[in-house]
């Protein structure tokens, strides 16, 4: 049953009818009966019931007219079938639901924009106008460019919140949160976070960093930061920590690489009772007292899993926890329990070991040759000893106890938390963080992320949202696509073209008319968890 539309010409009354399908025996053929329903709004494009039907319908009709589509008064035949995958997408996340209503205003634009970004891989926005003719979207209409300019800097702060919030309770309660960063180049000279940094892509350009927040099961970005290019990541956790406590987060688990550590950050995290799992350098005093006791042990059978080709053990410490205390003027100190993990793999001390005579052969070779690269001054002086005299010339010495000292570690890494006390359990969390720097490629490469051109903060703040919104759907379908074994047939962008051959047809006094659907793509869509569309 749906609802069709249709126009009087002598009028330019549209009308709207109840439609309901069923199968004529006799003529052995698809038929359909309508009821009128009411009179379509033309301004507002709502349907205003007539009397008879909301009698008919007693109080399953409200007294408020409810928005139908608009109403078709001219013949189009759009793609449809990736379009309707992402409706679909929208409803199993909720992300259509939040956003409206986060933004009931703009929603339907922003989820169009969206759509666009996915399927139009790399291209600008200005391409919007064309490919929103031969698109079905959620809008149903053409964005110019300078409504998008002005759809960016309506997304306000108070909106982000509120679909944060409620997407990020909808996240499992027991998975695990990923957190890392980005860096995100620009030419720009306006906008005030654009900072010199360390950028992670040995960019020179001044740069914004970017923080994401992933589920570590559903595959799904739900939280986002955007900080100053010189803003390192050691100094974010305490500020995630504080917008967790605003948007109702209690009692999280994140996942953090070892760039996040310090102890303040540690503390922060027990203060609030979030549960972690972080990497932790080897060098430190705590983790090379047990590292120097377990290495013998670690190496033992019984401590290898043949799934990660690693061996692992788990060590409970104690953490010695302080907390300030400005109202009592004094720092509490208390300990608490902590598991330290350590592990070994053959495999990375052999590839270590391989990289740094590689490392050392070069630093050789260019003191032979007299020509010394600037950011390895110190290692030349660390590994080698050169002198030079008159009759015997230059003479190259390795300094082998420094050699041997470095490689001491290879192959070992540790990870530090306060629940997970099953090594490979969290070697195997640990490492689903991957998924961020994924997610970064996706905003980077697929959608068109990797230099920033907007021409003011408030217009930034829009784009990253919707940037971000493009990102859940892209993540659902790579996820599902993943989890299906689909890449072994197809890229995305080939999966994603096979369904847009879908067409929709629309015209005046008929409705809506689904095109042909291919048992590959009934596949597609079933293989992605979504119920394929039907006539």
């Amino acid at each position: 049953m749906g609802i069709v539309f249709y126009t009087n010409k002598k009028t330019g009354i549209t009308y709207a009818y109840e439609n309901k399908a069923y199968w004529d025996k006799a003529k052995k053929q698809s038929r359909s009966q309508r009821k009128l329903i009411g009179k379509v709004d033309p301004t507002t494009g709502e349907i205003v019931p007539t009397r008879a039907y909301k009698r008919r319908e007693g109080s399953a009709v409200e007294s408020t007219p409810k928005p139908g589509r608009p109403p078709i008064t001219t013949m189009r035949r759009s793609f449809y079938g990736a379009a309707y995958l992402f409706h679909q997408i929208g409803k199993i996340t909720g992300v259509s639901e939040d956003l409206k209503t986060s933004f009931p205003n703009i929603h339907k634009q922003i989820l169009s924009i969206a759509y666009y970004l996915i399927l139009e891989e790399n291209h600008s926005l200005s391409r919007f106008s064309h490919w929103q003719k031969l698109h079905v979207h959620p809008f149903g209409q053409d964005i110019y460019s300078q409504r998008i300019s002005e759809l960016f800097q309506s997304i306000d702060e108070k909106g982000r919140m509120s679909f944060f919030t409620a997407q990020g309770k909808r996240r499992i309660e027991k998975e695990y949160w990923a957190f890392d960063t980005t860096t995100i180049s620009s030419y720009s000279e306006i906008l005030s976070q654009v900072k010199k940094g360390k950028n992670k892509e040995h960019d020179r350009l001044p740069q914004i960093n970017l923080a994401l927040l992933f589920g570590e099961q559903s595959g799904l970005p739900f939280y986002y930061r955007k900080l100053p290019g010189n803003v390192s990541d050691v100094k974010t956790v305490k500020q995630l920590v504080k917008e967790f406590n605003v948007m109702g987060y209690k009692k999280v688990k994140v996942v953090f690489d070892r760039g996040f550590y310090s102890r303040d950050n540690i503390n922060a995290l027990y203060k609030d009772h979030q549960k972690f799992i972080i990497g932790v350098k080897l060098s430190l005093k705590y983790v090379k007292d047990v590292l120097n006791d377990e290495k013998e042990n670690l190496k033992m059978w019984s401590n290898f899993h043949p799934q990660f080709g690693t061996y692992g053990i788990c060590r409970t410490i104690e953490w010695d926890y302080e907390q300030m205390r400005p109202y009592k003027g004094d720092i509490q100190k208390e300990k608490r329990r902590a598991y330290l993990l350590l592990f070994y793999n053959p495999e990375k001390a052999a590839k270590d070991q391989a990289d740094m005579n590689e490392y050392l052969t070069g630093l050789y070779n260019d003191l032979q040759n007299g020509k010394k690269r600037d950011y390895c001054t110190k290692d030349y002086d660390r590994y080698f000893e050169v002198t030079e005299t008159p009759k015997r010339g230059r003479k190259i010495r390795p300094k082998e106890e420094a050699m041997l000292k470095a490689t001491e570690n290879y192959g070992y890494f540790a990870l530090l938390s306060n629940e997970v006390n099953n090594p490979f359990e969290a070697l195997s969390i640990y490492r689903s963080k991957d998924v961020v720097e994924k997610a970064f490629g996706n905003l980077k490469e697929r959608l068109n992320f990797r230099r920033m051109q907007v021409s003011s903060e408030l217009s930034l703040n829009g784009k990253l949202f919707v940037e971000f919104i493009a990102l859940i759907y892209l993540s659902y379908v790579k996820k599902k696509m993943q989890d299906a074994d689909l890449f072994e047939n197809w890229t995305l962008q080939g999966l994603l073209d096979e369904l847009d051959t879908i067409e929709q047809f629309e015209a005046p006094g008929h409705g809506h008319i689904l095109g042909e659907v291919t048992k590959k793509q009934i596949e597609i869509y079933q293989a992605l968890g979504v119920e394929p569309p039907s006539l």
